[in-house]
């Protein structure tokens, strides 16, 4: 329980962090030059987008996201993976998440820094188990036109992992990188 409230109270303070930062660009942009504007970044409002992305060569998720306001995206997706060892067997990854674009600060718009928080649950059939996972966020995504970009990220993420039959095991991962495309419309 006490693993769950740190993974929480960090995915917390990273929001807060994000809104803290956002907050001193906006009060400190009266007196600093202005933040140049390009067309690079499409991250307004009613934005959609699709990402392809990998935390491990055998993890392949694909994911959507949806911009209800400029610079926030809430995340779904989903992952499959079929494996012919031992009979065949087929995994799924399902995820939820939300992720704040710290664009207030930024001086070039190519190159967008960002928080967030994913809860993720994987039925992994070759193990006989399921997972929950619970991750906190951050990374970069550079805008190679306006409509695709490539991304990198670094998250700390709280494990429970239940076998079929047994009790659950529970993980702290402090160093989970992930890389991705993706593709705006």
């Amino acid at each position: 329980m006490k693993k769950i409230i740190l993974v929480c109270s960090a995915t917390v303070l990273l929001f807060a962090l994000g809104n803290g930062f956002a907050a001193t660009a906006a009060t400190s942009a009266k007196v600093a030059e202005p933040i140049p504007q390009s067309d690079s970044g499409n991250l307004n409002t009613g934005t959609f987008g699709l990402t392809v992305t990998t935390a491990t060569a055998t993890n392949p998720m694909i994911s959507g996201k949806y911009f209800p306001q400029k610079n926030l995206a809430v995340l779904g997706g989903f992952g499959l993976v079929n494996s012919n060892n031992g009979g065949g067997t087929t995994d799924l990854y399902l995820m939820a998440g939300i992720r704040r674009y710290l664009v207030q600060y930024v001086r070039s718009a190519d190159l967008i820094p960002f928080v967030g928080a994913r809860f993720s649950h994987a039925s992994i059939s070759s193990k006989g188990a399921n997972e929950f996972t619970l991750s906190a966020e951050g990374g970069m995504e550079y805008f190679l036109s306006k409509r695709f970009s490539l991304e990198g990220l670094v998250s700390g993420s709280y494990d429970s992992t239940t076998p079929s039959g047994g009790s659950a095991i529970t993980t702290i991962s402090t160093a989970v990188y992930s890389i991705g495309a993706n593709f705006y419309f």
